[in-house]
């Protein structure tokens, strides 16, 4: 599909009706090619008996009807007009390694060269880059004249390297249907194995993301091929003889009754679901008592570090846990998982990140294997979104509800992002692209990662909103409200609400709706405040001598108590948990952050910052250069900015800047600097 043909078809799903002038405007379009799109677009609708895109020449108003809208679903959803004519060189390595590891004809460079559609020479340079590729991996490509070309190697190997090629296919643009039109795929079987996973999710009580029911079915399919064109049996790096023995594994080999394949093979292909299983879940595997302190030890740890009190931490724990289980059989059995949020999340978060990857090590220790960068993202966006999740207010302006198909870390930390930006508007939760319609005619608006078939007003929205894609998100939403009278005088009305009599309330709406049709142009505008506390000269203190830390931290609780932020029998908490565990109250390298729990006498958020001119050793024997003492809010508003102080402290540069500040004024630059913005933003 051209690239102009997919930017007019989503705008159209997210657009139910529309002008030339509009289309241009968002699409950037002129008049001639977009009629051509258009055009293109109505040949395929009317090949599948669907109304076309109606153009009023009067007006120049656009119309999208309900079938006219479901053929355009049916087209961005299944690739329809996609053209083969080029496969991109990673795409076509892909391509190239998945058939060498299904096919037992040994095939020649001639046949190689066919099947991604590019000369001989060509794909001989493919193949060479495969081979290096192979390699690293310990595998081999071998070829002679007589028998073609060939993969060998430790089949564990082979599975795995060829689980990840095809997993990067299907990831990318239509990447399903190059599988399907070069012959790789039969699609009545996977439509049975599609219908049988979903049947598993039921039995096991499991529950897989959009993803998943998409992707697995082809996984599954493939190593199938692989499993009966080669002659090679996998050997597990341990005894999986009390694994196959468990009631999950022998439900889901089942599965693959008419496979013809041996049982390890079919215990192969039973783990693959397992460790795709990404929802929670309630499989009673990995559910020791030793991996549930582990996570509580990880949980006390995470707030330790963060100063703040979860709530319902036993409900959390059982949050990760349900994550933790089949994330084990990936880790153990060194199962590929793509995590396409991972260097976003970490660039955003890094220091979120960095407390999360040092508080997991008595799980690490408890399952005897190291946890991976992605899975660490994973488990990073469960506890943010708990961290960030708030009481729900009971009255709102609008409702809404999100899509998402990656996965429940990735759907809750969207969804309680979104909470935090539109406090007007009530969530009713995160939703896979299967099961949304259910919900669909409750809410206003719904927020996508994908493009829907549906008459709702979407927004179109990346499974991770940094700050640029929050500031965009934000603006559709106003300039959708402020083209809507109704929705305008909701909005206003909700913002009213407390000066508003209630039984006066649809009288005022209404009013408001009428003056907004009056007047069109009419803006409205609503600030925010920034979650990062304010720090001013009276929070930056200096202590040029050596002294004890118990003076030391005298000296900087005094303008907390001078500011009524704390009670002394908070300061007298304090001095005792930081003297038993100073060593986990750290920011950053030399940065300690002494603090106790809100309800030991805490009346306003606050801080103080004590940047220490000679070294201060700390209960633990090692040496503070700063000193952050903190009064915790109840309702974690000051985890932001303990982030964006840790951050900067683990940036050596800002770091040192700091700490070699000569007055309070060059200190407060470097800690008041915008740092990556946040959801208000």
């Amino acid at each position: 599909m051209k690239k102009e043909v997919s930017d007019l078809v989503l705008y159209f799903l997210e657009h139910h009706s529309s002008s030339v002038t509009a289309v241009e405007e968002e699409v950037c379009r002129n008049k001639r090619s977009l009629q051509a799109c258009i055009d293109d677009v109505n040949q395929y609708l009317i090949k599948e008996n669907r109304e076309v895109i109606r153009i009023d020449t009067m007006n120049g108003n656009i119309t999208i009807n309900e079938s006219t809208r479901e053929g355009l679903y049916y087209i961005l959803k299944h690739g329809k007009m996609i053209e083969l004519n080029y496969i991109a060189p990673e795409m076509r390595e892909s391509l190239l390694l998945i058939k060498l590891c299904i096919t037992d004809e040994n095939p020649a460079l001639q046949d190689l060269a066919d099947l991604v559609q590019v000369s001989k020479n060509t794909a001989l340079q493919d193949l060479k880059r495969i081979k290096n590729i192979l390699s690293e991996k310990l595998i081999e490509l071998n070829y002679t004249r007589k028998n073609g070309y060939s993969v060998s190697g430790e089949e564990f190997k082979i599975r795995k390297l060829f689980i990840e090629e095809i997993k990067r296919v299907l990831a990318a643009q239509f990447g399903f249907s190059f599988l399907w039109r070069l012959g790789f795929l039969n699609k009545e079987d996977i439509f049975f194995l599609r219908q049988r996973l979903i049947n598993m999710e039921k039995k096991l009580s499991i529950a897989l993301t959009d993803e998943q029911i998409d992707d697995l079915p082809v996984v599954l399919y493939l190593l199938i091929q692989r499993m009966k064109h080669s002659n090679a049996s996998w050997q597990a790096e341990f005894d999986l003889a009390d694994m196959e023995q468990s009631n999950e594994i022998q439900t889901l080999k089942r599965m693959f009754w008419d496979s013809h394949l041996d049982d390890e093979d079919k215990t192969y292909l039973a783990l693959q679901v397992l460790s795709s299983n990404m929802l929670e879940s309630v499989l009673a595997i990995s559910s020791s008592n030793e991996l549930s302190m582990a996570v509580r030890t990880t949980i006390d740890m995470v707030d330790t570090q963060l100063a703040t009190n979860l709530l319902n931490k036993t409900e959390l724990l059982t949050k990760i846990l349900l994550h933790l289980r089949p994330a084990i059989y990936r880790i153990r059995f060194n199962l590929p998982i793509q995590n396409p949020l991972t260097e976003q999340f970490i660039a955003e978060y890094p220091a979120m990140f960095a407390i999360i990857s040092k508080s997991v090590f008595p799980i690490e220790k408890c399952i005897d294997a190291s946890i991976s960068k992605e899975e660490l993202v994973y488990l990073a966006m469960i506890i943010q979104a708990w961290i960030y999740r708030t009481e729900e207010k009971q009255e709102y302006a609008f409702r809404a509800l999100v899509v998402c198909r990656n996965g429940t870390s990735v759907s809750k930390l969207l969804l309680e992002t979104l909470k935090d930006m539109f406090s007007h508007i009530q969530f009713m939760g995160a939703y896979a692209e299967r099961h949304f319609k259910e919900h669909e005619q409750e809410v206003d608006f719904i927020f996508s990662t994908v493009p829907l078939n549906t008459p709702k007003k979407t927004f179109i929205v990346k499974p991770f909103l940094n700050r640029a894609a929050r500031l965009e998100i934000r603006n559709a939403i106003d300039k959708h409200i402020n083209h809507n009278a109704d929705k305008k005088a909701r909005e206003l009305t909700y913002y009213l609400k407390e000066h508003i009599n209630e039984e006066n309330y649809q009288f005022v709406h209404d009013k408001i709706v009428d003056f907004f049709n009056k007047s069109p142009n009419l803006k409205m505008e609503r600030s925010t405040n920034s979650r990062l506390f304010s720090f001013k000269k009276e929070h930056i203190l200096f202590l040029d001598e050596t002294i004890h830390w118990q003076d030391a931290l005298a000296f900087a609780i005094k303008p907390l108590l001078s500011r009524g932020s704390i009670t002394k029998n908070y300061s007298q908490k304090l001095y005792e948990i930081f003297e038993r565990e100073s060593d986990r109250m750290m920011l950053g390298p030399h940065v300690y952050l002494p603090h106790a729990q809100p309800s030991d006498g805490v009346h306003k958020q606050d801080f103080s910052i004590l940047i220490c001119r000679n070294q201060i050793q700390m209960p633990d024997t090692r040496f503070a250069k700063i000193i952050v003492v903190l009064a915790p809010s109840d309702y974690h508003l000051h985890v932001p900015t303990l982030l964006h102080l840790n951050e900067l402290f683990l940036e050596e540069d800002s770091f040192n800047k700091i700490v070699s500040a000569l007055n309070t004024e060059d200190a407060l630059k470097i800690i008041n600097k915008e740092k990556g913005g946040d959801p208000h933003e």
